[in-house]
């Protein structure tokens, strides 16, 4: 649609691929012809139905709560707590990558307006906080590592440069053999961003010092603001100081924020760029404004 067809969305395709053109072109190509066939513009519109959502939320809590103190949203993974014999006796991995996906396309079409009306400024990445607290190698099983390869190269390949910082905390020692496999999956743009604090997330160069103060953090992590949606039984704790504000209705809930530039610090900025991908579509390579 044309709300995402800005100049910040094409220059994360741009820095995804290090400002060439050529690649990042193919990318968005890529990524546009891949939204087609998934049919991510339905899963944009109507959503998914996944009855099966608090069940899985049991086995595998993830929730977002609050912002950082740069308004990104912050999305929480208690992979730590995944209990995937449970998961898979109430869902599938195919239903469960349309619900990821499904995921995606809330944050990018309102989420992320909703946190730039609340700051007044755009904000397109998000803070990811992944627990790994109780986590077991057996858990991570062939059917986990298919998964996690999946999503992987889905996440990379169609949403570039979403995440702007991941804490993985309460890391256990198998944490290293976990981590030997999931790396090499990641670029080194991605890499670059993850921040792996243990168990002493709380102190010193923690969390606070990176954008998460306490009153920013849900109970379970030590912080003061109120519990996780985990506990409260719902997918956004919103509440002054940090909270999502209410979730837009109807066309709102698509977000069309007026457009701003974006300072991408490259040559002849975002705008030249996004003009010469455009021309390129113009002349039969690809459809601008397609969704991606």
């Amino acid at each position: 649609g044309r709300g995402q067809d800005e100049d910040h969305t094409l220059a994360r395709f741009l820095k995804a691929r290090q400002w060439d053109i050529k690649k990042a072109f193919k990318m968005y190509k890529d990524t546009a012809a891949w939204r087609a066939e998934f049919g991510t513009q339905e899963l944009r519109a109507d959503g998914f139905d996944f009855p099966e959502v608090e069940e899985v939320q049991e086995c595998y809590p993830t929730y977002y709560h609050k912002t950082d103190k740069f308004g990104r949203p912050v999305y929480i993974e208690e992979l730590g707590a995944c209990q995937v014999d449970k998961l898979l006796k109430c869902t599938d991995m195919d239903r469960m990558l349309k619900w990821h996906i499904a995921e995606w396309e809330k944050l990018t079409a309102w989420r992320y307006h909703c946190c730039s009306t609340k700051e007044k400024r755009k904000i397109f990445t998000s803070t990811t906080i992944v627990d790994l607290k109780g986590l077991a190698l057996k858990n991570f099983n062939k059917v986990t590592r298919n998964f996690v390869s999946t999503i992987a190269k889905v996440d990379q390949d169609n949403y570039p440069e979403h995440l702007g910082t991941m804490f993985i905390i309460n890391a256990p020692f198998i944490f290293t053999t976990i981590w030997a496999f999931v790396k090499p999956l990641l670029d080194k743009r991605t890499t670059a961003k993850i921040h792996v604090l243990g168990t002493k997330y709380l102190l010193g160069t923690g969390l606070a010092a990176v954008g998460l103060p306490d009153e920013r953090l849900a109970v379970e992590r030590g912080g003061q603001a109120g519990h996780g949606a985990r506990r409260q039984g719902h997918a956004d704790v919103a509440a002054d100081g940090g909270g999502v504000p209410d979730l837009p209705r109807g066309d709102e809930r698509l977000g069309r924020p007026a457009k701003q530039r974006c300072d991408a610090g490259a040559p002849g900025g975002v705008g030249g760029m996004r003009e010469q991908l455009r021309d390129r579509a113009r002349r039969g390579d690809a459809e601008p404004g397609s969704g991606v």
